[in-house]
C-alpha cells in the first residue's frame, strides 16, 4: 500500500526526479525515482534498487554539486537530530549511485555540519570554478559552508560563515541562486 512521506528531499538529475528519505511513521532510508519527459510530465515513481541513505533521516537538506548529491542534517528514526553529511555519485546519465558518509577531500575525516540541525536547506553559492556548499535554516541563524574541490568533494566540514540570517527559519523557503 502507498505510504505518505513528509520532510523528504527532492532533486532532479538529468531526466530523473529523485525523492529521498522523509518520514511516514518513521524516518525512511529509501530513494524513489521517476522519469521526467520533455513536456514536464512526471512518470510513475519506483524504488531505486540498491540505493538508500546510510542513515534513515527526515528533515534534511539536499543539493547537487557537479556530479555528486549531498545530504546533511535531519532527524533519524530514533528522533535524534543529526550533523552528519552523506554523498552519492551521479553518473553522466543522471543515475544516482550508492550513498556513503562524506569525507574531507574524498578520503579524509568524516564531514559534518557545525551543529546538528533539522529542517535545513543546502544550496550552492560561489562560481562554477569555485563552488561553495552552504547549509541554512534548521532552527538557527548560522550559515555553515564548505569549499568544494575540483572533483566536487568537500574540502572539510561545513563551518560557520561570516554572515548569518537575521532570524531563525525552519524550514527556509526554496532558494534559487
Amino acid at each position: 500500500s502507498d505510504v505518505c512521506s513528509s520532510d523528504l528531499a527532492a532533486v532532479v538529475s538529468g531526466e530523473t526526479l529523485y525523492a529521498i528519505g522523509g518520514q511516514s511513521s518513521f524516518a525512511k532510508p529509501d530513494v524513489e525515482a521517476a522519469t521526467l519527459d520533455g513536456s514536464g510530465v512526471i512518470g510513475a515513481f519506483a524504488n531505486v534498487s540498491g540505493v538508500s541513505l546510510v542513515t534513515q533521516r527526515a528533515g534534511f537538506g539536499a543539493a547537487v554539486v557537479g556530479n555528486k548529491l549531498y545530504i546533511a542534517g535531519g532527524t533519524n528514526a530514533g528522533g535524534t537530530t543529526l550533523n552528519s553529511v552523506e554523498v552519492a555519485p551521479i553518473a553522466s546519465d543522471g543515475t544516482l549511485g550508492t550513498f556513503a558518509g562524506a569525507l574531507a577531500n574524498g578520503t579524509g575525516a568524516a564531514v559534518t555540519l557545525a551543529a546538528a540541525r533539522t529542517g535545513l536547506r543546502l544550496l550552492v553559492v560561489g562560481t562554477a570554478t569555485a563552488p561553495i556548499l552552504c547549509a541554512l535554516g534548521g532552527g538557527t541563524t548560522e550559515i555553515d559552508c564548505a569549499a568544494v574541490n575540483g572533483d566536487f568533494t568537500l574540502a572539510g566540514n561545513l563551518t560557520a560563515a561570516a554572515g548569518a540570517m537575521v532570524s531563525m527559519r525552519t524550514p527556509p523557503e526554496t532558494v534559487v541562486v
